[in-house]
């Protein structure tokens, strides 16, 4: 199917949204990383929070008693800050009975050019959170900024495209324990209190 050049996404387009995957069918289709997206999605809803998990018991349940969504995920098998994120909003959608369908960034539609960091960078994954009536309310793409001191100082200014596949490796061994041992809190709430905004 086609889809005009000229398509907004401030106003959710039913003919897309619903031509989405759900969970199950994304991971049928994309193996990669199965494991990982699936540990959020099979523990506890607040399992994999810490020091904080009041607040996000709380938030949550605000959230419960708040009006329907629709979410929509734009994201890939390869990456770390989706596979450690998907899992847990597939969850939490079904707690709260919205509505969630996911968007493989590089296959049609490709709605990802809709969602662009800064108007120009195309980056996973995206959360974008909709009224039921389809009303764009705001949405989040690539890493929480939290994470970047970590990042900068595992980097020390190096491009990870230019690592070696060991480099590569331990980096990504070190951000997904990083991932269980701070960041899904920091980032999973920083979005869950922008969505209470809009909890009227």
């Amino acid at each position: 199917m086609c889809y005009k050049k000229d398509l907004t996404m401030a106003k959710l387009k039913e003919e897309i949204y619903s031509s989405g995957l759900s969970f199950q069918e994304f991971l049928k289709i994309y193996t990669k990383n199965r494991d990982y997206f699936l540990k959020r999605y099979t523990e506890n809803l607040l399992a994999s929070f810490g020091k904080r998990k009041k607040e996000a018991l709380s938030i949550i349940g605000k959230l419960k008693a708040g009006p329907k969504r629709k979410v929509l995920v734009i994201t890939v098998d390869w990456c770390p800050d989706s596979y450690n994120t998907l899992g847990f909003y597939v969850r939490l959608s079904e707690e709260l009975e919205w509505e969630i369908k996911i968007f493989e960034k590089e296959r049609p539609p490709r709605i990802i050019q809709y969602f662009k960091k800064n108007g120009t960078k195309e980056a996973v994954p995206v959360y974008a959170f909709y009224s039921e009536e389809g009303n764009l309310l705001f949405w989040v793409s690539d890493r929480d900024k939290a994470i970047e001191p970590w990042n900068g100082k595992w980097l020390s200014g190096r491009n990870f495209s230019l690592l070696s596949r060991e480099e590569k490796r331990k980096y990504l061994e070190d951000l997904n324990r990083y991932y269980d041992k701070e960041f899904f809190e920091i980032t999973i709430l920083n979005t869950l209190k922008r969505l209470i905004v809009f909890n009227t």
